[in-house]
């Protein structure tokens, strides 16, 4: 077992953004100006460095609350990175690790932050970065989702989400034979929750997410 004297200077770093605000706060500014600069995304650095950013900062963003806007912010703009000196499986792995933390992020109570972001990006015109979002790289994220997301679903969870499946790159990205039968049978089974908590919650369930629902199920179902 390594200890703070003898370990590498990754796991002292490690150490640090646990026990440090400050340190953690640091480090999030530092990868964010770095992540966001397009020379880096360019640069030979970029796919040894990039895995052991996104690791730090799913590290710091677990301890450190206050990091988890900007850590978003980070992860987020991973998937709009293009990279013509690596091969496309390498930069599909690094954009699959950025959907990992969005979806860990999600998991630590970022759900209205991290599926309004996605949304945003599958909604977007379909030229520019966010076409690097690929129907493979929807179907890993949404995937992912259905392993973390349980009922009870509050309102405010049934309208993020209904905004993000009726998306319509999302439809077509799930409605293809490579979205995977378990996760087909998940996302019909969290669908029909959905259809059951708007009738139990009529009184509280805005027109707007009432209407989400219904395409949902008529989409889905």
């Amino acid at each position: 077992k390594k200890t703070p004297g003898n370990a590498s200077a990754g796991v002292k770093l490690c150490l640090l953004a646990i026990k440090s605000a400050p340190v953690a706060q640091g480090i999030v500014l530092w990868a964010e100006k770095l992540v966001m600069d397009s020379g880096f995304v360019q640069s030979a650095s970029y796919p040894t460095l990039s895995p052991c950013i996104l690791s730090l900062l799913r590290i710091t963003s677990q301890r450190h609350p206050f990091s988890r806007p900007t850590v978003l912010r980070i992860a987020s703009s991973f998937l709009g990175h293009s990279n013509t000196e690596i091969s496309f499986k390498r930069l599909t792995e690094l954009k699959e690790q950025s959907l990992r933390l969005l979806i860990f992020l999600l998991a630590q109570g970022e759900v209205v932050s991290v599926l309004g972001d996605m949304t945003k990006r599958l909604e977007k015109a379909t030229s520019g970065p966010e076409t690097n979002l690929d129907a493979s790289l929807i179907r890993y994220f949404v995937g992912g989702l259905l392993d973390v997301i349980a009922p009870p679903c509050s309102p405010i969870l049934l309208g993020a989400l209904g905004e993000l499946l009726m998306a319509p790159k999302c439809v077509d990205a799930l409605q293809s034979s490579y979205f995977p039968t378990d996760k087909t049978t998940k996302l019909k089974n969290m669908i029909g929750v959905f259809e059951v908590t708007k009738k139990k919650h009529e009184k509280h369930i805005t027109p707007a997410i009432a209407k989400a629902v219904d395409l949902m199920v008529k989409t889905y179902l």
